[in-house]
């Protein structure tokens, strides 16, 4: 009998533990809040700071897909069951899109040619959607897809024929629209303004998962662990099928449902977001094509602005700023044109910038070990993106031009770093981690003869150069207690190295 009850006991204690995330401690690397449709990513960032990223998943508007909301920082010392803090980086379009067949499509954007049309009193009710129009006696056929209101129709482009361009161009600001097939109601639309706006969504099949310590989490609650990732993936819908959907149903939509899993793919995107202990992500990508697609450009990450300096290694001077140094951006476009190189045969792969003080920044770019990213397979590209002149946005490129035939297969690693000051004396230094391996980063605009200091838990691991300037010398050939050695000369260096144990 004491046996039994012994036995019985037992298990109720092992029943009445709590879940695994909630027997780590607040000493985690990662505190991981989530509710509802918030994700809260909050770890360590200097000695009294934390910084954290606040995702959302699904994005209420848009193609309702993932969303990086903004970076925020907060004292250590305000509980982790809130989210409370300063922003640091305002981020609501971080999430990249592609550049395919002539639009930016996926992320957070979709095909760039619905219309929004001004047509007082048009008639139209919700039996009409998925009918097709002629534009002023031309070739030009356009489909209702929306009755906003009694004034307002939303339409998109028939198919063209041509799968790499598959809708016609849109120019007019007044016109009439005359009936070819399906509305019930068939006056001619006679329109008196029209407004170019994306089609959303532009994706179906999501799904996201949330994984801590290899576990996934479901329900909400406050979660305390060592590694966090954010497991992504979704199709970008296939323009022709659209718009074939969308005339098949004629008749039968209240409203079209485009994230309707019949329709079938274009891109599928695959994306895991790996959180670092010092507020990195680290970005790992694969595109599947699941159709011949022409590519106009695509990259892996992206950042809106958090300051007016820039700082862009391996390219040299753009709209007669020299971006090996620090410049102030201005208000023209920065474009990082093959011509820009410092060498033709090594594209630009690290992109930063800075408020004007220095204090904080974003260093986002890409591992050129691995994919697409290689040097030489991005060698051959005409540019390696931009900097917009009027937004400040950072547009890295990955990829530009060429074509993908269905079961083509890219894949890429992206980084993402909040700067502050570590070092003094560096312009920057910042590192991200792959697996295990740290990759760590240092710019210096001063001559230097020092030894770097570096986090205890990078303490004996081997170090491998990845990257280097002309300039700089990298003395150790190990993480020691002290740090690494470094030289540089003539007032400028830098180094990429692995560290792995």
């Amino acid at each position: 009998m004491k046996k039994i009850l012994f036995i019985v006991l037992i298990t109720l204690l092992i029943f009445a533990l709590p879940s695994f995330a909630n027997t780590q401690t607040e000493e985690s690397n990662v505190a991981l809040l989530k509710s509802g449709t918030q994700i809260s990513v909050r770890v360590p960032f200097d000695e009294s700071n934390d910084i954290y990223h606040l995702w959302e998943y699904p994005r209420t508007s848009g193609n309702k897909g993932l969303n990086l909301v903004g970076i925020y920082t907060c004292s250590k010392s305000v509980s982790k069951e809130t989210i409370s803090g300063t922003l640091y980086k305002t981020s609501g379009d971080d999430v990249a899109p592609l550049y395919l067949n002539s639009s930016y499509v996926g992320g957070s954007h979709g095909y760039y040619d619905l219309i929004r049309l001004t047509v007082t009193g048009h008639g139209k009710a919700i039996e009409d959607i998925g009918s097709v129009w002629l534009l002023s006696e031309g070739i030009k056929r356009y489909i209702i897809l929306d009755i906003v209101d009694s004034n307002t129709l939303t339409i998109f482009s028939d198919f063209t024929g041509d799968q790499f361009l598959p809708t016609y161009y849109w120019s007019a600001n007044s016109g009439t629209l005359t009936h070819i097939s399906g509305a019930t109601n068939t006056t001619d639309i006679v329109f008196t303004a029209a407004v170019k706006e994306q089609l959303y969504p532009n994706t179906n099949n999501k799904s996201l998962k949330i994984v801590l310590d290899g576990k996934e989490i479901v329900n909400d609650g406050l979660y305390f662990g060592d590694k966090l990732n954010l497991i992504e993936t979704y199709n970008i819908t296939d323009i022709p099928s659209i718009q074939q959907f969308l005339k098949d149903g004629v008749g039968s939509y209240a409203k079209p449902n485009l994230e309707d899993s019949s329709i079938d793919g274009w891109v599928t995107v695959a994306n895991i977001f790996s959180h670092g202990r010092n507020g990195s992500i680290t970005i790992k990508t694969a595109y599947l094509f699941l159709k011949e697609t022409v590519i106009q450009f695509y990259g892996a990450t992206q950042s809106m602005s958090i300051g007016e300096k820039a700082y862009v290694p391996d390219v040299g001077t753009v709209d007669g700023k020299d971006m090996s140094t620090v410049v102030t951006q201005g208000e023209n476009t920065l474009n990082f044109l093959k011509t820009t190189w410092l060498n033709q045969e090594k594209p630009p792969y690290r992109y930063h910038q800075f408020n004007n003080d220095l204090s904080k920044g974003i260093a986002i770019g890409y591992n050129t070990q691995f994919g697409i990213a290689k040097p030489n397979l991005r060698k051959t590209d005409a540019g390696a993106g931009n900097i917009h002149g009027a937004t400040k946005k950072m547009y890295p490129f990955v990829k530009v031009s060429g074509t993908a035939s269905a079961g083509d297969y890219h894949e890429v690693v992206a980084f993402r770093v909040p700067l502050r000051v570590i070092d003094t004396d560096a312009t920057c230094l910042y590192w991200y981690w792959f697996g295990d391996d740290i990759y760590l980063a240092f710019d210096y605009h001063k001559n230097i003869n020092k030894i770097i200091k570096l986090p205890s838990y990078m303490a004996g691991m081997k170090v491998e150069v990845i990257d280097i300037n002309v300039n700089t010398t990298v003395l150790s050939e190990f993480v020691s207690a002290l740090g690494i050695k470094v030289q540089i000369q003539n007032n400028y260096g830098y180094a990429v190295l692995k560290l792995s144990n």
